[in-house]
């Protein structure tokens, strides 16, 4: 049996909104960040809400960047940051909540003793998964 078949074919392409409902607009970055205050030399704990406002669900991996410049590399050594889980799914139009664990190391108050670091920035990187997307989300940490 031979014969053609017409078939009609649509497409698009939805990005999803993602983001954290605790960022604040910082105008000295001109970015959003999520600002947080850790008392010096205790392990602090933050649960992270993460919104997808768009109509599909997203598969998020997150991790923390690690930067490869030795300025930014300065910070990296007093403090250590975890995300858990590293992965998750948030829903359409739904929230989910990820946790955050920020260790100060004892070096740091040497460094504030010199008046030297009081505030430092770290970047969660989402990645969605089986995609090129990546959202970030900056933390703006202030060590009291």
């Amino acid at each position: 049996m031979t014969g053609s078949y017409t078939v009609e074919l649509s497409a698009g392409v939805a990005i999803p909104k993602v983001y954290c409902p605790k960022e604040l607009h910082f105008k000295g970055l001109n970015h959003n960040i999520i600002k947080l205050a850790i008392k010096e030399g205790k392990k602090q704990d933050i649960k992270l809400p993460i919104r997808n406002d768009g109509d599909i669900p997203v598969t998020l991996e997150l991790e923390f960047y690690e930067p490869k410049n030795e300025q930014d590399s300065k910070t990296k050594a007093l403090f250590d940051c975890f995300v858990h889980p590293s992965v998750m799914t948030v829903s359409p139009n739904s929230m989910a909540l990820t946790n955050v664990s920020i260790k100060p190391w004892k070096g740091l108050s040497l460094v504030k003793g010199l008046g030297k670091q009081h505030a430092a920035r770290k970047i969660l990187a989402a990645r969605v998964k089986d995609s090129a997307l990546v959202y970030s989300f900056v933390f703006w940490i202030e060590f009291y």
